[in-house]
């Protein structure tokens, strides 16, 4: 076991408001080698947390105070001007338009008071917030910290705080320009990769793919990696060949149909990239997707129902002799629970890094579950190897894993709550499934929709009708 693995670290929770620097603190726990850091989490995801911040962590740090012994408190603090004028274009680029977005209502009632842009109750907000925060901390001087990020603060702070060593890498400051008008970090270099199979609809829905990822993910075709398998047509290639894009042929791997996803980190070996987002073809991106991927964790959105189930997870675990589970967190949908790591295949974030180990621990499991396939053939889910040997490779290689929030793989075939989502950023992936296209190749889910649902649809058939002439509206003749 190396010095790293045997590092000690605290949960850490960053308790400044939003606009302290709360994206820049949760990328350098990632970076300091915490695994499960979310950013504004709902609170269902507290529970299996080590590290996070943002306003979803705000409402709730002395019950994670009390939850989590030994945890490390980071006050974020900004000049107040700053923090007001940031927080003006937040509520402007995020309004409340109803009633009915009562997470959204609740945060901003609770922490300032307002729902919409008032400077005088914000700045009592920041006030009271810090006062209360040095009030409940008062007598516990090793418990917590503050720190102005805005003003240049990093590691020299944070890592004797932690008593972790000072990583070889710049802190992740966001600078002041991004910070105030554009929450996001430098994109690092991400390829994207998809396999088309021999069925029509797998070209169809990829073409629809990469023309989005084109569009809203800085606009480099060479950056999209269409992986065919060995029947699709050379007119199909040759498509996607014309349009500036990788093709690859993709050797199937272990049954030849349920493990192809798997076998696309092959191809992608010899390019140079520091991430590789796996996407699932029905799929079709909105805004930007690189933005919820990290450099120093594998990102994977949880299912959207427990399947499989949580026993049959554990029997699967006990016959491999994985002896030590991760965390029981919220599925997308629904009640019901599954273990950390259980991802819906649509989207699969992959530092290149981690690419080689992945690759080899995903193979051997999943061969390993075609062999001993009983606990999956039980509960009729033989058609998720895939799936759950993933969960294996990141478990048995303790890979670090960063669950991804639903805006980047969010389903649409049938109706749910989205418990991962977040509401404070933007729906980047649509996962829409065969089911919720119509015979004129739109998208027409079948789903109980919300508004920010509803909007992202719209922009989705914009973009297929542009790719589809046929299917633009039709302008009348003067």
């Amino acid at each position: 076991m190396d010095a790293e693995s045997q590092l000690i670290r605290p949960n850490c929770w960053g308790i400044g408001l939003a606009r302290t620097g709360t994206t820049s603190f949760c990328d350098a726990l990632q970076i300091l080698g915490y695994r499960h850091v979310v950013h504004n989490p709902r609170f269902e995801q507290l529970a299996t947390m080590d590290g996070g911040a943002d306003n979803g962590v705000v409402l709730f740090y002395k019950y994670l105070d009390f939850k989590f012994p030994g945890s490390k408190f980071v006050l974020m603090l900004r000049d107040i001007e700053a923090w007001v004028s940031s927080m003006d274009y937040i509520f402007s680029r995020f309004p409340v338009r109803s009633r009915d977005e009562d997470i959204a209502i609740a945060r901003r009632m609770h922490i300032y008071e307002t729902v919409s842009f008032d400077r005088n109750k914000l700045i009592a907000s920041y006030i009271r917030h810090t006062a209360d925060v040095r009030r409940y901390f008062a007598n516990r001087p090793n418990d917590l910290i503050e720190m102005n990020i805005s003003d240049g603060q990093g590691w020299e702070v944070l890592c004797p705080f932690l008593g972790l060593p000072t990583p070889p890498v710049s802190f992740p400051h966001l600078n002041a320009k991004e910070a105030d008008e554009l929450p996001q970090r430098e994109m690092p270099r991400t390829v994207f990769s998809f396999v088309v199979d021999t069925d029509a609809r797998f070209a169809i829905e990829a073409r629809h793919l990469a023309r989005s990822l084109v569009r809203h993910a800085g606009g480099d075709r060479d950056a999209i990696h269409v992986q065919c398998t060995p029947g699709v047509p050379q007119s199909v290639r040759q498509h996607f060949l014309d349009q500036g894009y990788h093709v690859h042929t993709l050797v199937p791997f272990g049954d030849e149909q349920y493990c192809n996803k798997l076998a696309q980190l092959d191809a992608l070996s010899s390019v140079a990239f520091d991430i590789a987002i796996l996407l699932d073809t029905d799929m079709i991106a909105v805004s930007d997707p690189r933005v919820f991927a990290f450099p120093n964790a594998i990102t994977g959105k949880i299912v959207d129902l427990p399947n499989p189930s949580i026993a049959t997870l554990d029997e699967i675990a006990r016959v491999a002799g994985i002896a030590t589970l991760p965390a029981l967190c919220r599925t997308d949908a629904g009640v019901g629970e599954t273990y950390l790591g259980n991802c819906n295949g649509g989207f699969y974030a992959v530092p290149k890094a981690y690419c080689e180990v992945l690759s080899k621990e995903w193979k051997r499991w999943a061969l390993w579950l075609l062999e001993n396939n009983a606990p999956l053939r039980a509960a009729n889910m033989e058609a998720h190897v895939d799936q759950v040997s993933f969960w294996m490779a990141i478990q048995s290689a303790n890979l670090p894993f960063q669950p991804a929030p639903s805006n980047v793989n969010y389903y649409v075939h049938f109706t749910g709550e989205h418990h991962w989502f977040d509401r404070s950023r933007d729906l980047a992936l649509l996962h829409y499934h065969e089911i919720s296209v119509d015979v004129g190749g739109l998208l027409v889910p079948p789903a109980e929709l919300s508004p920010v649902a509803r909007d992202a649809i719209a922009r989705a058939n914009e973009q297929i009708a542009q790719a589809v002439p046929s299917l633009s509206p039709k302008k009348k003749s003067p």
